[in-house]
Protein backbone atom coordinates (compact mmCIF):
# COMPACT_ATOMS: atom_id res chain seq x y z
CA UNK A 1 0.00 0.00 0.00
CA UNK A 2 2.63 2.51 1.17
CA UNK A 3 4.76 1.57 -2.37
CA UNK A 4 1.46 2.65 -4.19
CA UNK A 5 1.26 5.90 -2.77
CA UNK A 6 5.03 6.69 -3.37
CA UNK A 7 4.23 5.52 -6.91
CA UNK A 8 1.41 7.53 -7.13
CA UNK A 9 3.24 10.81 -5.34
CA UNK A 10 6.60 10.36 -7.68
CA UNK A 11 3.96 10.21 -10.71
CA UNK A 12 2.09 13.72 -9.29
CA UNK A 13 5.90 15.15 -8.74
CA UNK A 14 7.14 14.06 -12.57
CA UNK A 15 3.77 15.72 -13.84
CA UNK A 16 4.46 18.96 -12.19
CA UNK A 17 7.75 18.96 -13.86
CA UNK A 18 6.25 18.03 -17.10
CA UNK A 19 4.14 21.46 -17.27
CA UNK A 20 6.72 23.49 -15.62
CA UNK A 21 9.01 22.50 -18.62
CA UNK A 22 5.99 23.17 -21.22
CA UNK A 23 5.22 26.68 -19.77
CA UNK A 24 9.04 27.55 -19.83
CA UNK A 25 8.96 26.63 -23.22
CA UNK A 26 5.71 28.12 -24.08
CA UNK A 27 6.93 32.19 -22.90
CA UNK A 28 10.20 31.63 -24.62
CA UNK A 29 8.07 31.09 -27.67
CA UNK A 30 6.00 34.01 -26.80
CA UNK A 31 9.35 36.09 -26.15
CA UNK A 32 10.79 35.17 -29.57
CA UNK A 33 7.46 36.21 -31.55
CA UNK A 34 7.21 39.39 -29.63
CA UNK A 35 11.17 40.23 -30.61
CA UNK A 36 10.57 39.40 -34.29
CA UNK A 37 7.46 41.13 -34.18
CA UNK A 38 9.43 44.79 -32.96
CA UNK A 39 11.63 43.97 -35.62
CA UNK A 40 9.43 43.85 -38.43
CA UNK A 41 7.37 47.23 -36.84
CA UNK A 42 10.78 48.80 -36.99
CA UNK A 43 11.55 48.09 -40.11
CA UNK A 44 8.26 48.92 -41.17
CA UNK A 45 8.38 52.66 -39.63
CA UNK A 46 11.65 52.78 -40.73
CA UNK A 47 10.01 52.31 -44.37
CA UNK A 48 6.88 54.38 -43.97
CA UNK A 49 9.02 57.15 -43.18
CA UNK A 50 11.48 57.28 -45.65
CA UNK A 51 8.38 57.22 -47.61
CA UNK A 52 6.63 60.37 -46.21
CA UNK A 53 9.91 62.21 -46.28
CA UNK A 54 10.42 61.04 -49.79
CA UNK A 55 6.84 62.43 -50.70
CA UNK A 56 7.51 65.73 -49.06
CA UNK A 57 10.25 66.45 -50.89
CA UNK A 58 8.60 65.62 -54.08
CA UNK A 59 6.00 67.79 -52.86
CA UNK A 60 8.09 70.91 -51.54
CA UNK A 61 10.38 70.79 -55.12
CA UNK A 62 6.77 70.89 -57.18
CA UNK A 63 5.22 74.03 -55.01
CA UNK A 64 8.95 75.78 -55.27
CA UNK A 65 8.29 75.16 -59.35
CA UNK A 66 4.99 77.19 -58.75
CA UNK A 67 6.30 79.99 -56.73
CA UNK A 68 9.23 80.28 -59.12
CA UNK A 69 7.13 80.30 -61.94
CA UNK A 70 5.83 83.65 -60.39
CA UNK A 71 8.65 85.24 -58.90
CA UNK A 72 7.06 85.99 -55.22
CA UNK A 73 9.79 87.21 -53.20
CA UNK A 74 10.44 86.86 -49.52
CA UNK A 75 10.34 90.29 -48.51
CA UNK A 76 6.67 90.51 -50.03
CA UNK A 77 5.51 88.24 -47.45
CA UNK A 78 3.99 89.66 -43.98
CA UNK A 79 1.99 88.13 -41.32
CA UNK A 80 -0.96 89.91 -40.10
CA UNK A 81 -0.22 92.09 -37.16
CA UNK A 82 2.75 92.83 -38.70
CA UNK A 83 6.36 94.04 -39.32
CA UNK A 84 7.76 91.21 -40.12
CA UNK A 85 8.06 87.36 -39.54
CA UNK A 86 11.88 86.84 -39.08
CA UNK A 87 11.59 86.31 -35.44
CA UNK A 88 12.99 82.83 -34.41
CA UNK A 89 11.97 82.76 -30.52
CA UNK A 90 9.72 79.93 -29.91
CA UNK A 91 6.34 80.88 -28.83
CA UNK A 92 6.08 79.67 -25.73
CA UNK A 93 9.64 82.02 -24.62
CA UNK A 94 7.50 85.30 -25.69
CA UNK A 95 4.22 84.00 -23.69
CA UNK A 96 6.81 83.96 -20.48
CA UNK A 97 7.74 87.22 -20.99
CA UNK A 98 4.18 88.57 -18.86
CA UNK A 99 6.54 91.11 -16.24
CA UNK A 100 7.29 93.13 -19.51
CA UNK A 101 5.40 96.38 -19.94
CA UNK A 102 3.91 97.02 -23.91
CA UNK A 103 6.52 100.05 -24.44
CA UNK A 104 8.94 97.28 -23.27
CA UNK A 105 7.81 95.33 -26.21
CA UNK A 106 7.25 98.01 -28.66
CA UNK A 107 10.63 98.92 -28.36
CA UNK A 108 12.49 95.80 -29.63
CA UNK A 109 13.95 95.39 -32.89
CA UNK A 110 12.10 93.76 -35.77
CA UNK A 111 13.17 90.52 -35.33
CA UNK A 112 11.46 90.24 -31.59
CA UNK A 113 8.56 92.29 -32.74
CA UNK A 114 7.31 89.61 -35.10
CA UNK A 115 6.77 87.32 -31.93
CA UNK A 116 6.02 90.02 -29.68
CA UNK A 117 2.77 91.54 -31.27
CA UNK A 118 1.62 88.43 -32.65
CA UNK A 119 0.39 88.40 -28.98
CA UNK A 120 -2.29 91.35 -29.97
CA UNK A 121 -4.58 87.75 -31.73
CA UNK A 122 -3.05 85.02 -29.81
CA UNK A 123 -5.30 85.77 -26.81
CA UNK A 124 -8.71 84.78 -28.87
CA UNK A 125 -7.38 80.99 -29.34
CA UNK A 126 -7.81 78.54 -26.54
CA UNK A 127 -4.66 76.73 -27.78
CA UNK A 128 -1.40 78.22 -28.38
CA UNK A 129 -0.75 75.83 -31.09
CA UNK A 130 -3.85 77.02 -32.88
CA UNK A 131 -1.81 80.67 -33.91
CA UNK A 132 1.60 79.26 -33.82
CA UNK A 133 4.19 81.59 -35.66
CA UNK A 134 4.73 80.77 -39.35
CA UNK A 135 7.75 81.06 -42.14
CA UNK A 136 8.26 81.43 -45.47
CA UNK A 137 8.15 77.53 -46.00
CA UNK A 138 4.71 77.47 -44.98
CA UNK A 139 3.73 80.14 -47.01
CA UNK A 140 5.24 78.79 -50.15
CA UNK A 141 2.96 75.91 -49.33
CA UNK A 142 0.04 78.01 -48.72
CA UNK A 143 0.26 79.64 -52.14
CA UNK A 144 1.07 76.39 -53.48
CA UNK A 145 -2.51 75.16 -52.21
CA UNK A 146 -3.89 78.38 -53.47
CA UNK A 147 -2.44 77.64 -57.02
CA UNK A 148 -3.54 74.01 -57.25
CA UNK A 149 -7.40 75.04 -56.14
CA UNK A 150 -7.28 76.82 -59.31
CA UNK A 151 -5.65 74.88 -61.15
CA UNK A 152 -7.85 71.45 -60.57
CA UNK A 153 -10.95 73.69 -60.94
CA UNK A 154 -11.93 73.58 -57.15
CA UNK A 155 -11.45 77.36 -56.21
CA UNK A 156 -15.50 77.58 -55.78
CA UNK A 157 -15.86 74.35 -53.76
CA UNK A 158 -16.14 74.29 -50.03
CA UNK A 159 -13.13 74.21 -48.17
CA UNK A 160 -14.11 71.52 -46.19
CA UNK A 161 -14.85 69.15 -49.33
CA UNK A 162 -10.96 69.76 -50.44
CA UNK A 163 -10.07 68.18 -46.79
CA UNK A 164 -12.55 65.48 -47.32
CA UNK A 165 -10.63 62.31 -46.35
CA UNK A 166 -13.25 59.59 -47.58
CA UNK A 167 -11.72 59.73 -51.23
CA UNK A 168 -13.72 62.38 -52.20
CA UNK A 169 -11.28 65.44 -51.17
CA UNK A 170 -7.75 66.47 -52.68
CA UNK A 171 -5.34 64.67 -50.90
CA UNK A 172 -2.21 66.61 -50.86
CA UNK A 173 -3.99 69.25 -49.19
CA UNK A 174 -4.42 67.97 -46.05
CA UNK A 175 -0.71 66.44 -46.49
CA UNK A 176 -0.16 69.99 -46.58
CA UNK A 177 -1.15 71.37 -43.70
CA UNK A 178 -4.98 70.92 -41.32
CA UNK A 179 -8.04 72.61 -42.37
CA UNK A 180 -7.87 74.71 -39.46
CA UNK A 181 -3.96 76.31 -40.20
CA UNK A 182 -4.99 77.03 -43.80
CA UNK A 183 -8.18 79.24 -42.78
CA UNK A 184 -5.87 80.84 -40.01
CA UNK A 185 -3.18 82.07 -42.23
CA UNK A 186 -5.98 83.29 -45.37
CA UNK A 187 -7.76 85.17 -42.82
CA UNK A 188 -4.24 86.67 -40.79
CA UNK A 189 -2.15 86.73 -44.17
CA UNK A 190 -1.13 90.55 -44.74
CA UNK A 191 1.53 92.25 -47.70
CA UNK A 192 2.06 95.55 -46.25
CA UNK A 193 3.24 97.07 -43.10
CA UNK A 194 -0.25 97.95 -40.64
CA UNK A 195 1.12 100.75 -38.53
CA UNK A 196 1.43 103.10 -42.18
CA UNK A 197 -1.30 101.71 -44.02
CA UNK A 198 -3.72 104.39 -43.31
CA UNK A 199 -1.30 106.84 -43.83
CA UNK A 200 -0.51 105.62 -47.44
CA UNK A 201 -4.24 104.69 -47.90
CA UNK A 202 -4.90 108.53 -47.88
CA UNK A 203 -3.00 108.77 -51.58
CA UNK A 204 -3.32 105.06 -52.53
CA UNK A 205 -7.17 102.30 -52.35
CA UNK A 206 -4.80 99.87 -53.34
CA UNK A 207 -2.31 99.85 -50.02
CA UNK A 208 -2.71 96.99 -48.92
CA UNK A 209 -1.86 94.88 -52.08
CA UNK A 210 0.02 97.42 -54.08
CA UNK A 211 3.52 95.86 -53.70
CA UNK A 212 2.69 92.12 -54.05
CA UNK A 213 0.48 92.93 -56.87
CA UNK A 214 2.62 94.93 -58.71
CA UNK A 215 4.96 92.03 -58.56
CA UNK A 216 2.64 89.33 -59.69
CA UNK A 217 1.52 91.41 -62.69
CA UNK A 218 5.17 92.06 -63.86
CA UNK A 219 5.74 88.34 -63.75
CA UNK A 220 2.74 87.50 -65.67
CA UNK A 221 4.24 89.39 -68.76
CA UNK A 222 7.14 87.88 -68.67
CA UNK A 223 6.23 84.60 -68.05
CA UNK A 224 4.67 83.88 -71.52
CA UNK A 225 4.91 85.18 -75.10
CA UNK A 226 0.99 85.65 -76.05
CA UNK A 227 -0.02 85.03 -79.76
CA UNK A 228 -1.15 87.05 -82.46
CA UNK A 229 -4.61 87.71 -81.28
CA UNK A 230 -5.27 89.24 -77.77
CA UNK A 231 -8.36 90.17 -75.87
CA UNK A 232 -9.16 93.15 -73.47
CA UNK A 233 -12.19 92.66 -71.13
CA UNK A 234 -13.47 93.55 -67.71
CA UNK A 235 -14.12 90.25 -64.89
CA UNK A 236 -15.60 90.31 -61.47
CA UNK A 237 -13.77 88.47 -58.43
CA UNK A 238 -16.31 87.79 -56.32
CA UNK A 239 -16.20 89.20 -52.94
CA UNK A 240 -18.90 90.40 -50.42
CA UNK A 241 -16.60 91.70 -47.52
CA UNK A 242 -16.17 95.42 -46.76
CA UNK A 243 -14.08 97.48 -49.47
CA UNK A 244 -15.28 101.30 -50.69
CA UNK A 245 -14.86 99.71 -54.79
CA UNK A 246 -16.86 97.05 -54.31
CA UNK A 247 -18.99 96.77 -57.64
CA UNK A 248 -22.40 95.21 -58.35
CA UNK A 249 -22.51 93.95 -61.62
CA UNK A 250 -25.72 91.69 -62.48
CA UNK A 251 -24.75 90.05 -65.77
CA UNK A 252 -21.72 88.36 -64.15
CA UNK A 253 -21.54 84.85 -62.12
CA UNK A 254 -20.45 86.59 -59.26
CA UNK A 255 -22.65 89.86 -58.97
CA UNK A 256 -20.53 91.18 -56.14
CA UNK A 257 -16.99 92.14 -56.21
CA UNK A 258 -13.69 93.49 -57.32
CA UNK A 259 -13.86 94.74 -60.69
CA UNK A 260 -10.29 93.84 -62.57
CA UNK A 261 -9.44 95.08 -66.21
CA UNK A 262 -7.61 92.10 -68.00
CA UNK A 263 -5.18 92.02 -71.13
CA UNK A 264 -5.38 88.23 -72.49
CA UNK A 265 -4.19 85.77 -74.72
CA UNK A 266 -7.22 85.13 -76.70
CA UNK A 267 -5.81 81.24 -77.81
CA UNK A 268 -4.53 79.60 -74.54
CA UNK A 269 -6.69 82.30 -72.16
CA UNK A 270 -3.44 83.51 -70.66
CA UNK A 271 -3.98 86.75 -68.38
CA UNK A 272 -0.90 88.74 -69.40
CA UNK A 273 -2.02 92.21 -67.27
CA UNK A 274 -4.33 93.36 -64.64
CA UNK A 275 -5.70 96.39 -62.90
CA UNK A 276 -7.69 96.42 -60.19
CA UNK A 277 -10.62 99.47 -60.94
CA UNK A 278 -10.66 101.22 -57.71
CA UNK A 279 -12.91 104.78 -58.93
CA UNK A 280 -11.92 108.09 -58.02
CA UNK A 281 -7.98 107.59 -56.40
CA UNK A 282 -7.01 110.50 -54.07
CA UNK A 283 -4.70 112.97 -55.63
CA UNK A 284 -1.30 111.39 -55.86
CA UNK A 285 0.92 109.74 -57.50
CA UNK A 286 -1.68 107.07 -58.11
CA UNK A 287 -4.50 109.24 -59.66
CA UNK A 288 -5.42 107.56 -63.28
CA UNK A 289 -8.02 108.26 -65.60
CA UNK A 290 -10.62 105.38 -65.39
CA UNK A 291 -11.49 106.51 -69.31
CA UNK A 292 -11.77 103.28 -71.54
CA UNK A 293 -9.32 104.64 -74.06
CA UNK A 294 -6.52 105.33 -71.44
CA UNK A 295 -7.43 101.97 -69.50
CA UNK A 296 -6.98 100.07 -72.96
CA UNK A 297 -3.30 101.96 -73.50
CA UNK A 298 -2.36 101.01 -70.21
CA UNK A 299 -3.38 97.53 -70.53
CA UNK A 300 -1.82 97.39 -73.86
CA UNK A 301 1.05 99.16 -73.39
CA UNK A 302 3.57 96.11 -73.36
CA UNK A 303 2.99 94.75 -76.74
CA UNK A 304 2.76 98.34 -78.06
CA UNK A 305 4.68 98.07 -81.62
CA UNK A 306 3.87 93.77 -81.83
CA UNK A 307 1.84 94.34 -84.09
CA UNK A 308 -1.09 91.90 -82.22
CA UNK A 309 -4.43 92.27 -82.62
CA UNK A 310 -6.60 93.78 -80.13
CA UNK A 311 -10.34 92.60 -79.27
CA UNK A 312 -12.56 94.39 -77.02
CA UNK A 313 -16.37 95.08 -76.47
CA UNK A 314 -18.48 98.34 -76.85
CA UNK A 315 -17.32 99.67 -73.44
CA UNK A 316 -14.05 100.09 -74.64
CA UNK A 317 -14.18 100.64 -78.79
CA UNK A 318 -13.91 104.26 -79.83
CA UNK A 319 -13.05 105.28 -83.16
CA UNK A 320 -10.22 108.08 -81.83
CA UNK A 321 -8.94 104.14 -79.84
CA UNK A 322 -8.36 102.08 -82.82
CA UNK A 323 -6.83 105.26 -84.90
CA UNK A 324 -4.36 106.09 -82.00
CA UNK A 325 -3.76 101.85 -81.52
CA UNK A 326 -3.20 101.49 -85.23
CA UNK A 327 -1.36 104.24 -85.99
CA UNK A 328 1.23 104.78 -83.07
CA UNK A 329 1.68 101.65 -81.30
CA UNK A 330 0.98 99.08 -84.72
CA UNK A 331 -1.88 96.99 -82.87
CA UNK A 332 -5.21 96.77 -84.27
CA UNK A 333 -8.66 96.41 -83.73
CA UNK A 334 -11.69 94.21 -83.49
CA UNK A 335 -14.44 95.50 -81.79
CA UNK A 336 -18.41 96.41 -80.86
CA UNK A 337 -19.34 99.62 -80.97
CA UNK A 338 -22.33 101.48 -79.47
CA UNK A 339 -24.85 102.96 -81.28
CA UNK A 340 -24.27 106.66 -79.91
CA UNK A 341 -20.68 107.26 -81.22
CA UNK A 342 -20.53 110.58 -83.01
CA UNK A 343 -18.52 109.22 -85.49
CA UNK A 344 -20.77 107.14 -86.82
CA UNK A 345 -22.81 107.76 -90.06
CA UNK A 346 -26.86 107.51 -89.19
CA UNK A 347 -27.13 104.64 -91.94
CA UNK A 348 -25.33 102.60 -89.36
CA UNK A 349 -26.88 104.05 -86.14
CA UNK A 350 -30.23 104.18 -87.12
CA UNK A 351 -30.77 101.83 -90.22
CA UNK A 352 -34.39 101.31 -91.41
CA UNK A 353 -35.98 99.08 -93.45
CA UNK A 354 -33.21 96.66 -94.03
CA UNK A 355 -33.70 93.07 -94.11
CA UNK A 356 -32.51 90.69 -91.86
CA UNK A 357 -29.04 88.80 -91.82
CA UNK A 358 -27.85 91.86 -94.29
CA UNK A 359 -24.93 93.53 -93.20
CA UNK A 360 -23.60 97.50 -94.37
CA UNK A 361 -20.16 98.02 -95.52
CA UNK A 362 -18.22 101.77 -94.89
CA UNK A 363 -14.15 102.17 -95.46
CA UNK A 364 -11.67 104.36 -95.02
CA UNK A 365 -7.95 104.06 -95.96
CA UNK A 366 -7.20 101.88 -92.79
CA UNK A 367 -10.70 101.11 -91.00
CA UNK A 368 -13.48 98.91 -91.59
CA UNK A 369 -17.21 99.45 -90.50
CA UNK A 370 -20.13 96.82 -90.61
CA UNK A 371 -23.76 97.04 -89.43
CA UNK A 372 -25.44 93.67 -89.23
CA UNK A 373 -28.98 93.13 -88.56
CA UNK A 374 -29.12 89.63 -87.05
CA UNK A 375 -32.99 89.86 -86.65
CA UNK A 376 -35.73 92.34 -86.97
CA UNK A 377 -35.02 95.33 -84.74
CA UNK A 378 -31.87 94.36 -83.80
CA UNK A 379 -28.74 96.05 -85.20
CA UNK A 380 -24.92 95.27 -84.47
CA UNK A 381 -22.00 97.13 -85.43
CA UNK A 382 -18.10 96.40 -85.41
CA UNK A 383 -15.56 98.31 -86.50
CA UNK A 384 -11.82 96.85 -87.75
CA UNK A 385 -8.60 98.17 -88.57
CA UNK A 386 -7.52 94.43 -89.23
CA UNK A 387 -10.24 93.80 -92.22
CA UNK A 388 -10.29 95.87 -94.99
CA UNK A 389 -13.09 93.86 -97.24
CA UNK A 390 -17.07 92.86 -97.29
CA UNK A 391 -16.43 89.45 -97.14
CA UNK A 392 -19.03 87.16 -95.98
CA UNK A 393 -18.26 83.82 -93.88
CA UNK A 394 -19.44 80.86 -95.81
CA UNK A 395 -19.54 78.82 -92.85
CA UNK A 396 -22.00 80.84 -91.27
CA UNK A 397 -25.12 79.43 -93.33
CA UNK A 398 -28.35 81.40 -93.95
CA UNK A 399 -26.71 84.03 -91.12
CA UNK A 400 -24.72 85.49 -93.81
CA UNK A 401 -22.57 86.83 -90.81
CA UNK A 402 -19.79 89.03 -91.94
CA UNK A 403 -15.81 87.80 -91.51
CA UNK A 404 -15.42 90.67 -89.23
CA UNK A 405 -17.96 89.37 -86.27
CA UNK A 406 -17.14 85.79 -87.24
CA UNK A 407 -13.25 86.98 -85.80
CA UNK A 408 -14.68 88.59 -83.45
CA UNK A 409 -17.15 86.17 -82.09
CA UNK A 410 -13.42 83.75 -82.23
CA UNK A 411 -11.35 85.80 -80.42
CA UNK A 412 -13.39 88.07 -77.50
CA UNK A 413 -14.17 84.96 -75.41
CA UNK A 414 -10.31 84.90 -73.89
CA UNK A 415 -11.68 87.20 -70.73
CA UNK A 416 -14.70 85.50 -70.08
CA UNK A 417 -13.15 82.07 -69.84
CA UNK A 418 -10.55 83.20 -67.00
CA UNK A 419 -13.73 85.13 -65.77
Amino acid sequence: MKSMKSILQIMKTLEIDIYLVADATRIKYVEQSLIDAAKEARSSIKLLILRVMGTYEKEQERLQMLLDEVGLDDENINIYDDESDEGEQDLEETLNHESESEQEISDRDDDDMSNSTSLSFIDNFSRVRDANLTDAIEIRALFGLLYLAGVTHANRLNTEDLWRRDGYGVEIFHLTMSLQRFRFLVRVLRFDDKDTRLERMKTNKLAPIRIVFESFVANCQTGYYLSAFITVDEILAGFRGRCSFRQYIPSKPNKYGLKILVLCDAKMFYTSKLEVYVGSQPDGPFKISNSPKDVVLRLCEHVFANCRNVTMDNWFTSIPLVETLLHQHKLTVIGTVRKNKRELPLEFSKPTNRPARTSMFGFTNDQTIVSYIPKKGKNVILVSSFHHHDDIDPDSGDLNKPVIITKYNETKGGVDVVD
